[in-house]
């Protein structure tokens, strides 16, 4: 992981001028040598999960910064390493809509990680660890409850189990010692800057993708958003706490995508689709929340 930078509060700069120059000489060159770099961090981590042999591996950070598609790069190559990989979303873990915390216009908050079911996350994942198979059932975001659809999941000594969601550097959802885990923190890390002056904010990109995603999976309006900066520090970047060390290593990957919004977008073949994430077909040996990002 040496390659990785400090972390840094400091926002990364990206001139819009520039990019919009790359994108029309060259936009396949820009898209590869980006794609490039966050693979490299990718392949970097999974490194290090197969040598240090990380039995689950937790990825948090805001809403609508990521976690889902990285949760998936990281799925595969783990995969490419020989381990069986499960991904689970932290949103199947929220409590049910009696007893979900609320905003004051009464609306459910799932920003808390009072919104968690604890005792239940833990009782599940309890079972899984000694039995060696568990059933977890999928939350229905419609309906704020935990649905009919389940899937199961099964755990041995080559199991690597990715859970991702905003709350995942709650220490609550670690597991007792004679397991090993690891954190990563993601989230965009960049301001785009035209002529000087900030035209796009790192939060301001989350909340557009936060809408189209909630706008196509889950049923809701930008009028339903609270607070798209919850989940952890702020700020694309890999923020990862190297346990031997207790620091943190991150990069940067700046991107952006550019496009208007038409229901069309929206089909399983339009080119909003794979950014919105949980929406390929699940590989084998995998399970996962279709809803998250």
């Amino acid at each position: 992981m040496n390659s990785l930078h400090p972390y840094s509060p400091n926002y990364q700069l990206s001139h819009v001028e520039e990019l919009a120059l790359s994108l029309k000489n060259a936009p396949q060159e820009l898209v590869c040598r980006e794609e490039s770099r966050y693979n490299g961090v990718i392949s970097q981590i999974a490194d290090y999960i197969h040598t240090h042999n990380i039995s689950l591996l937790l990825i948090a950070g805001p809403s609508a910064s990521g976690k889902t598609t990285t949760s998936k790069r990281l799925e595969a190559a783990l995969l490419a390493r020989s381990h069986r990989v499960y991904r689970i979303s932290l949103d199947n873990f929220y409590r049910e809509s009696d007893t979900l915390p609320h905003w004051e216009d009464g609306s459910p908050n799932f920003e808390t990680p009072d919104s968690l079911d604890i005792p239940y996350y833990q009782s599940k994942m309890q079972q899984l660890f000694h039995q060696g198979e568990q059933e977890f059932s999928v939350f229905d975001f419609k309906t704020n409850t935990r649905g009919k659809e389940t899937f199961t999941v099964k755990y041995d000594a080559n199991t690597c189990l990715i859970l991702e969601g905003i709350h995942a550097l709650n220490p609550k959802l670690m597991p007792n010692d004679s397991f090993s885990a690891w954190r990563v923190y993601i989230s965009p890390h960049t301001q785009f800057l035209y002529q000087n002056h900030i035209l796009l904010t790192a939060r301001q990109l989350r909340l557009t993708r936060r809408i189209l995603r909630d706008t196509a999976l889950r049923g809701t309006t930008g009028t339903n958003l609270k607070n798209v900066g919850s989940g952890a520090p702020g700020g694309t970047g890999i923020s990862t706490p190297l346990p031997q060390h207790g620091r943190r290593s991150h990069q940067h990957h700046p991107s952006v995508r550019a496009f208007s919004v038409r229901p069309s977008l929206f089909k399983a073949d339009g080119p909003i689709r794979p950014f919105l994430g949980g929406l390929s077909k699940n590989p084998a040996g995998a399970a996962r929340n279709e809803n998250s990002v």
